[in-house]
């Protein structure tokens, strides 16, 4: 199973860096085949955790993603921000945490980006660990 391990060149000492292969950040290939698969296991790792239920999971995972997909595929600046992993994993979110919305405009989607990362799911986890 092939593994990726991130940093910032700064957070590694000088010879871990130099025993590491330099990249960078990688988008999907141009077709929307990953970003949908991507998309579609989102969903439902999300519904999963969230309900007991996997059948009920699995149904609400489908018509979230099915919604989310075509929301991406109506405006080109989302699609081209959603072949990036980081990105799509944010729209995911945003999409989830908005009630299956997602800005069309990009400074309003990055608006709403920073408000689901920073409030939103911020909040959600505190909910759990209150119960």
């Amino acid at each position: 199973m092939p593994t990726i391990v991130t940093s910032r060149p700064a957070g590694s000492p000088e010879k871990s860096r130099r025993a590491c292969l330099d990249t960078g950040v990688f988008d999907w290939r141009s077709d929307v085949e990953e970003v949908n698969e991507f998309i579609d296991k989102w969903c439902f790792a999300a519904e999963r955790s969230a309900r007991s239920d996997s059948t009920e999971a699995g149904k609400q995972a489908s018509a979230a993603a099915k919604d989310l997909k075509s929301r991406i595929a109506r405006s080109r600046p989302v699609q081209r921000i959603a072949v990036n992993p980081l990105l799509a994993t944010i729209l995911c979110v945003v999409h989830r945490f908005l009630g299956r919305t997602i800005p069309e405009h990009r400074v309003t989607l990055y608006e709403k980006c920073t408000d689901a990362l920073l409030y939103e799911w911020d909040r959600a986890k505190f909910q759990k660990t209150r119960r």
